[in-house]
């Protein structure tokens, strides 16, 4: 699949994976199969691969952390929220090194 209509001019992507984003809504818990993607920009964008729509985004912010949590699972913390995320692709030491490294990346450029 090509990701590159959900990114702006000069963007590339950094990180990619198909991930289950789990929610709370009320008392029950939910999860959606979502492609994440990482971008230069930088910014964290979910899609939905199934229907190729751009479905939210993950705010960046200096202060982001991802804490790996297992193999196949981690939270990702910003602004005051936490996204807990289910990776169906890649391993989450994987997602865990690309946040940090762009982090670190966007933390030299400014």
């Amino acid at each position: 699949a090509s990701w590159s209509q959900f990114l702006i001019h000069g963007e590339k992507v950094v990180f990619t994976g198909l991930i289950q984003k789990r929610s709370f809504s009320g008392v029950s818990l939910f999860s959606k199969r979502r492609q994440l993607i990482l971008t230069s920009f930088p910014r964290i964008l979910y899609v939905d691969p199934n229907a190729m729509k751009l479905r939210g985004e993950i705010p960046w912010a200096d202060n982001i952390v991802a804490e790996h949590k297992n193999r196949k699972n981690f939270v990702l913390h910003t602004k005051g929220k936490q996204y807990h995320i289910c990776c169906l692709s890649h391993e989450t030491q994987a997602w865990v090194t690309a946040i940090k490294r762009l982090k670190q990346e966007v933390a030299a450029s400014q």
